[in-house]
């Protein structure tokens, strides 16, 4: 898939309305989640860290923490992968901060 996409989506009259930034921010995770099974690790990690930027604007604390700590154990595993040991542990630790039951989702090496 393509790393950009469109910030909007069609209304039922086919008319094109903003799609929220949570969605915005699922999108760019499942696009990591993409990239990262097809091994282009590098755009997994600009999917990863523009849904970090997304969610960090979220008004809700609870979807915000429970988002931002899946993305940044994502980007962990795929910074695991590329043996960036030290990036992948500050990932792992954010994630582990913000909710600390995603420590279950951590890869180990």
């Amino acid at each position: 898939p393509s790393l950009s996409f469109s910030p909007e989506t069609k209304n039922s009259d086919g008319g094109n309305r903003p799609k929220s930034l949570k969605q915005q921010a699922i999108n760019l995770i499942q696009n990591g989640k993409v990239f990262h099974k097809s091994k282009e690790m590098d755009k997994a990690i600009e999917a990863y860290s523009e849904a970090i930027e997304k969610i960090v604007a979220l008004p809700d604390q609870h979807i915000s923490n429970t988002l931002s700590a899946r993305a940044h154990i994502l980007r962990s595993n795929v910074y695991r992968e590329q043996n960036d040991r030290a990036l992948a542990a500050q990932d792992a630790k954010v994630a582990c901060n913000i909710d600390p039951t995603s420590a279950r989702y951590i890869r180990v090496y």
